[in-house]
């Protein structure tokens, strides 16, 4: 086996004590870097009530600001979609990792689970429907304005009360 000089030595070792620190200052930065990441989202938490029945499913979608003109129409635009078995009474939604920000949620109890809302010969919703902060419904879905949330971080709390005709 071949001796190392002294010289050498010295030198491996502080090549080494670099290497090591400088991977120390690396995963520092990096893990400081991935739990700013997620600390700057939150999560919204959607409390469905007047939910008449346990059929079908609660379909839930969150429109952001940006697409203000095609809220509720066009469930394509929204951020995030969730859909769960209906609950008879009251049921939690819970979306994570949002942006803080302005947002409308919309809501469809689809009794029948064709995924679309159904209505009857004169036009009047046949299914459940609702829409974060309660707007009064006249003739057609309100505005994205009348429905405009803000969420923040940790957590927003939102209550839509499912309205049935």
């Amino acid at each position: 086996m071949k001796k190392m000089n002294v010289k050498k030595a010295r030198d491996l070792r502080s090549q080494v004590h670099s290497f090591l620190l400088i991977s120390q200052v690396a995963a520092t930065v990096l893990f400081g870097v991935c739990a700013h990441a997620g600390a700057d989202t939150g999560t919204l938490r959607v409390t469905v009530t007047n939910i008449r029945s346990d059929s079908g499913d609660l379909a839930v979608a969150i429109f952001p600001k940006e697409e203000a003109g095609a809220f509720p129409k066009d469930p394509k635009v929204a951020i995030a979609t969730k859909v769960v078995q209906a609950q008879k009474g009251e049921t939690v939604v819970e979306f994570e990792g949002l942006e803080p920000g302005s947002y409308a949620v919309s809501l469809l109890h689809d009794e029948n689970r064709d995924g679309k809302m159904n209505f009857n010969f004169v036009g009047m919703p046949k299914e459940g429907f609702g829409f974060s902060r309660d707007p009064k419904i006249y003739f057609g879905a309100p505005d994205f304005g009348k429905c405009e949330i803000e969420i923040g971080v940790p957590t927003t709390d939102v209550q839509v009360t499912t309205k049935y005709f």
